[in-house]
């Protein structure tokens, strides 16, 4: 494998985040990740307005991310959380 092909995987599994590619080993990548999120449920996405609690948006990221290439079940995902369909809409 290249050098430029194996630059490209591990920024391609590390999220393609520059910090996150150029940390110096896997834990500090997925350390770098996981603060990120963080920040961003924590923070972020109240900045902008959603006021849900971090760690129910967690869980819906989570289970969001089982829909890949499918649509979103959002009366699964709602019972699965115990929030209305509405809220789940208005979170996704």
């Amino acid at each position: 494998m290249t050098a430029s092909v194996r630059t490209l995987r591990v920024c391609w599994l590390r999220g393609g985040y520059p910090l996150s590619c150029l940390a110096l080993g896997d834990r500090p990548s997925a350390d770098w990740r996981e603060q990120y999120i963080s920040s961003f449920l924590e923070r972020d996405l109240a900045m902008l307005g959603l006021n849900a609690p971090s760690t129910v948006m967690r869980r819906l990221w989570t289970m969001l991310t089982l829909y890949h290439g499918q649509k979103a079940n959002l009366p699964e995902l709602a019972n699965s959380l115990d929030l209305s369909q509405a809220t789940v809409k208005r979170y996704v």
